[in-house]
């Protein structure tokens, strides 16, 4: 007896943001791999009925051994389901879904390739959300040759759509927000320092804590991953020519960054001359 061993392959990006034709194409990609098989498959049942044939075999046995023609419905998407940010939840073709919901709306989309009834010993599942696990594409087989070349065709089409930014959710890139909330912090409130000396005790006191709160609160803030991922969407369906949002939301806290250290070190320049 042959013994057939499963070949675990993996695909993954931090964070995807791509029109709903990229998501299209990726999904019509995987299916024509898997239609390719269905159709080596059907080429391979229909051999063997005529070799069957041939050597008299009758009908009734033949159509038991290999039916025929292979049920093309088995192969089609075995699972696929979305959830909303609302927490409703719905199945159908990915197609039709995209066209009755609010895109904006979509936190998770789940899809498996092709159905339990194909008989075939290869999957391809995709998640694209905006969880914490950002999106992935788990693939096996029996063929560590097909599941390779899958997950490379799979991760180099994530990556056509992977945001500049999305090595900050990795555990290193987390903290570079962070720094530049808190080099904010500091930019604004530095100035004010020396002239903390003409008030009381008490209340230069009172100023210090507040200003450290800020700072605590708002490294809790961005250190929380929840946090990050609201500000940089890990899973976004953008309009064509559309920018992501974390891009934008990026510009907008770079261009505030350095207003406010510009603004500081002018201030303290004038102070100090």
């Amino acid at each position: 007896m042959v013994v057939k061993r499963t070949v675990p392959g993996r695909a993954a990006v931090l964070a995807w943001s791509g029109t709903k034709r990229d998501l299209m194409l990726l999904t019509e990609m995987v299916q024509r791999a898997f239609r390719d098989e269905r159709d080596s498959a059907q080429r391979d049942r229909d051999t063997k009925r005529a070799d069957l044939l041939s050597q008299q075999v009758s009908q009734e046995v033949v159509d038991s051994l290999y039916p025929s023609p292979i049920d093309a419905d088995a192969w089609q998407v075995q699972a696929n389901y979305f959830v909303l940010s609302s927490g409703e939840t719905g199945h159908g073709p990915l197609d039709e879904v995209l066209a009755t919901i609010e895109v904006q709306d979509l936190t998770r989309v789940y899809m498996r390739y092709p159905g339990l009834g194909s008989g075939s010993s290869r999957s391809v599942e995709l998640w694209f959300t905006r969880g914490a696990s950002g999106t992935w594409c788990e693939i096996e087989g029996d063929d560590a040759v097909w599941v390779a070349g899958m997950a490379h065709a799979v991760q180099q089409y994530l990556n056509r759509r992977k945001p500049w930014w999305a090595w900050l959710h990795s555990p290193a890139g987390i903290f570079v927000p962070l720094y530049l909330v808190l080099g904010t912090i500091v930019a604004i409130t530095s100035p004010a320092v020396p002239s903390l000396k003409n008030f009381d005790g008490p209340i230069a006191l009172a100023v210090i804590v507040g200003i450290s709160l800020v700072v605590v609160l708002a490294a809790m803030a961005l250190v929380n991953p929840r946090t990050l991922n609201r500000l940089l969407p890990r899973f976004e369906i953008l309009s064509d020519g559309q920018t992501p949002t974390g891009t934008k939301r990026l510009v907008w806290a770079t261009t505030l960054f350095l207003s406010v250290v510009l603004g500081a070190a002018a201030s303290l320049y004038v102070t100090r001359f």
